[in-house]
């Protein structure tokens, strides 16, 4: 009976936010499952000619970018495991982790409405979708939404030990994502000495455990740059070859053009071309959250989002590996960001009003909505038929 009552207890005490990662966990899984195998004709030629470039411990330390997910590509190749699901399934796994993060995060800085929201956006964006249900790399680029959620974790957790094992691994993990060693290196000269002194107290064990942990990880990217040095590039997000300047004039023309307007400079078999990033509400709530930042530029949070979206636009207009995939998380962030900036301005015109604040509260769920059906509409209809993804997959769903 006692442990039944603490069970109700957590239950009444915890409704909400139980019911809200219950709904998130269903919706999201189901999003990202539906017709994995069938809403396209089978592989994708780039989604080959990636699996066939991890079939060797060569192919794996040609270079250390995207190691990790390079890896179990390898593993399922040598299980003899050949669906294009069990492929598509590791891209998976990476874009819920950064959808549940970015429900953490938005949770920790707004309210359960707005948090919700702002994840359904996330979810549902065809950023998201299309890097998250394709056996490619680019997926990785969105974890950038769970080493926020872990910066955030940190800052309140009393478990030091744990907090130290995490921050150490993380750090060393960022180097297999192209572009995130900056992150490291940001984190090591602002917190440098923070992290020194929890080394220099924590107890022998765990100063070993560090050790190997560190030796470990950064094994194979010092291995794939002693024996290609211009991997190093790679790892920082910039070009391995110096792209001509009518290339690059065009590449960034093509990638602004493709923030609020149509990017065509993608295949057939990674984006809808003539579409945006970013469907119309959520431009409105970028430029809105991004106004907002204006009267919350004292915070943490604010520098944050405002750093990583210089690093990382800088960095995708570079022309290296780093893609648009990186700057979701962020652009979500603040696109929330205007949703709860216009909703807190809403109810301050009416602090009272019961009425003015449901018809608020309505229209916002219906844009959001509406924003996420049209995103859902984008990937799950237009995209696979058009005649141009058609002709890139392949037609069949295990490999040859």
């Amino acid at each position: 009976m006692s442990k039944l009552r603490a069970w109700k207890k957590l239950w009444q005490n915890n409704w909400r936010w139980i019911v809200s990662w219950g709904c998130l966990l269903g919706a999201t899984i189901g999003l990202f499952v539906l017709r994995l195998a069938t809403l396209t004709p089978g592989f994708s030629r780039l989604e080959l000619e990636y699996i066939a470039s991890n079939n060797t411990v060569q192919g794996l330390l040609q270079t250390p970018s995207f190691l990790p997910h390079r890896v179990a590509m390898y593993a399922l190749s040598k299980a003899g495991i050949t669906h294009v699901v069990a492929f598509r399934s590791i891209s998976v796994a990476i874009a819920l982790l950064a959808v549940f993060s970015m429900f953490y995060i938005l949770h920790r800085w707004y309210s359960t409405r707005v948090s919700l929201l702002g994840t359904l956006l996330f979810a549902s964006s065809s950023i998201v979708l299309h890097a998250g249900r394709i056996a490619l790399p680019d997926v990785m680029l969105l974890l950038i939404a769970p080493l926020i959620a872990v910066g955030i974790w940190m800052q309140g957790t009393r478990k030091h030990k744990r907090a130290l094992v995490l921050l150490i691994s993380c750090l060393c993990l960022a180097v297999y994502v192209p572009g995130f060693i900056w992150i490291s290196i940001t984190v090591l000269v602002w917190q440098g000495k923070r992290i020194a002194r929890a080394f220099v107290r924590s107890p022998l064990w765990l100063k070993a455990l560090c050790v190997v942990a560190v030796l470990t990880l950064l094994a194979p990217a010092v291995i794939s740059c002693v024996l290609h040095p211009t991997q190093l590039l790679s790892i920082a997000g910039l070009p391995t070859q110096l792209p001509t300047v009518s290339g690059q004039i065009d590449h960034i023309r093509t990638s602004l053009a493709g923030v609020f307007w149509r990017y065509n400079g993608s295949s057939p078999a990674l984006w809808l071309a003539g579409t945006p990033w970013f469907d119309v509400f959520t431009a409105a709530m970028l430029v809105l959250g991004v106004y907002s930042l204006r009267f919350e530029r004292k915070l943490l949070r604010s520098k944050l989002q405002l750093g990583t979206t210089a690093l990382f636009g800088l960095l995708v207009l570079a022309g290296g590996l780093v893609s648009f995939t990186a700057l979701a998380p962020i652009a979500y962030l603040i696109a929330t960001g205007g949703v709860a900036f216009m909703l807190q301005q809403w109810f301050a015109v009416f602090p009272r009003n019961p009425i003015a604040r449901s018809l608020a509260m309505c229209l916002v769920v219906l844009a959001v909505s509406t924003s996420a059906y049209y995103n859902a509409y984008r990937y799950f209809v237009a995209w696979p038929g058009s005649a141009d993804t058609s002709t890139a997959f392949t037609g069949t769903n295990l490999l040859k």
